[in-house]
């Protein structure tokens, strides 16, 4: 390891061996890959758009409101949803046999109760159809998807961990 060579065959033969690892990447990274098994613990996670930049919707030129009206921070948080949603799009479809989703009710700054700012990630925006609600309004979103087939969800307090063991 401290001096690394390529063409050694105990090396060359770790490098092949680790194709069956734990392998951390990027949703950007996946893009176009399939893996066994996914997790998504962080997928709630959001950065909300602080700059007036956006796209005019008549020309696509690129622009920055420098007085940062109300209208251009609108519009630059939703290109932003936008693209969130084309990553999580990405990041869903990469699983072959299984994806796990870690899901809470985020809440800016101190704030713990009332309305969680999920809303404004891509995966609440869809589960909560882009309105605000406190962690019930979300336990109902997921209580809902739920009656799908092929989706199976759990509360972190109630998981029994005889469910990750095998039979």
């Amino acid at each position: 390891i401290t001096q690394p060579n390529d063409r050694s065959d105990s090396q060359q033969l770790r490098l092949e061996s680790d194709r069956n690892l734990v392998r951390v990447v990027t949703i950007h990274k996946s893009k176009g890959l399939e893996y066994p098994l996914v997790w998504l613990p962080f997928i709630c996670g959001f950065r909300q758009q602080n700059q007036a930049l956006y796209h005019d919707r008549e020309t696509f030129s690129a622009m920055l409101d420098l007085q940062q009206s109300e209208d251009s921070l609108t519009l630059a948080e939703e290109e932003r949803l936008a693209e969130d949603l084309r990553l999580l799009y990405v990041a869903l479809t990469r699983s072959v046999y299984h994806c796990s989703i870690g899901i809470t009710p985020l809440y800016s700054g101190n704030r713990r109760q009332g309305n969680s700012d999920i809303h404004r990630s891509a995966m609440g925006y869809l589960l909560q159809r882009g309105q605000p609600g406190n962690a019930a309004f979300l336990a109902d979103a997921l209580q809902e998807l739920g009656q799908h087939d092929g989706i199976q969800w759990y509360s972190a307090t109630e998981m029994d961990a005889a469910l990750w063991q095998d039979n």
